[in-house]
């Protein structure tokens, strides 16, 4: 889910928080027992992860899970394992923990998944005094997959998406973003750094596999509302956003 990429996050290498990023680390992931894996890693100066993942099938239903947790000291910028820097540029301090699952029943190809993913970042407020600690999200889909045309399985969704983030802070110099910078002083009134986003989207989809070609065609319109905000809760002038994506993939 990358929705967030176009606000306040724009600035930074990551996405939704709870996703992470890649780093270069020492992992182990545990061999699969009754459908579960576990994994954990540790690297950089320093960042330490650790996750647990399941699949299976039972009574006629299909189920996949993962959660997530990380913890992040490295004071390398290159890296960007935070996505907020401290006032000095070096020294961070951060975790997020990210989850999701989805269920489908087999027989009637209706499944419904669900994300949710928080970011503590202990620095931010050294930066932008009135933020927010915290960024978090959550998203959900539901739709059915069927066989309704002898070409192959369609997929028929649709889902929803709730963002709430605090200050943004340009990842390059750790230094607060100003709403003028960002959407060209549309404020209303005065000026500032951004103190909060929070971002809603609802979309909806269908993608129609072709199973002989081992191809896949899909439409997804989505509509995106956004509320920025400054510390003295003076709001941006940010207008809704309408999408409509029309692709095809072909895997070989």
């Amino acid at each position: 889910v990358n929705i967030a990429n176009i606000t306040n996050r724009a600035v930074s290498s990551q996405c939704s928080p709870g996703e992470g990023v890649r780093l270069n680390v020492v992992k182990y992931e545990t061999p699969t027992l009754a459908g579960f894996t576990g994994s954990a890693s540790w690297g950089e100066d320093d960042a330490w992860h650790t996750a647990l993942r399941y699949a299976g099938e039972f009574s006629g239903f299909k189920l996949a899970a993962g959660i997530g947790y990380q913890k992040s000291t490295d004071g390398n910028t290159n890296t960007r394992q935070c996505t907020r820097r401290s006032v000095n540029g070096t020294t961070v301090s951060c975790d997020e923990l990210g989850m999701s699952g989805s269920i489908m029943h087999v027989a009637t190809g209706l499944f419904i998944s669900g994300a949710y993913g928080i970011e503590n970042d202990d620095f931010r407020q050294q930066v932008v005094a009135t933020s927010k600690k915290k960024d978090e999200f959550y998203f959900i889909q539901g739709g059915i997959e069927q066989a309704f045309f002898p070409l192959g399985k369609t997929t028929i969704f649709g889902d929803y998406y709730d963002g709430r983030y605090g200050a943004a802070i340009n990842a390059g110099t750790g230094l607060g973003t100003s709403t003028q910078r960002v959407i060209g002083g549309g404020l209303l009134p005065g000026a500032g750094f951004i103190n909060s986003t929070d971002v809603t989207a609802w979309g909806v989809g269908v993608n129609q596999n072709i199973a002989a070609a081992a191809f896949d065609i899909y439409a997804l319109y989505r509509n995106y509302e956004f509320d920025v905000k400054n510390a003295a809760g003076n709001k941006a002038l940010v207008n809704d956003l309408q999408t409509v994506v029309v692709g095809a993939r072909i895997q070989f």
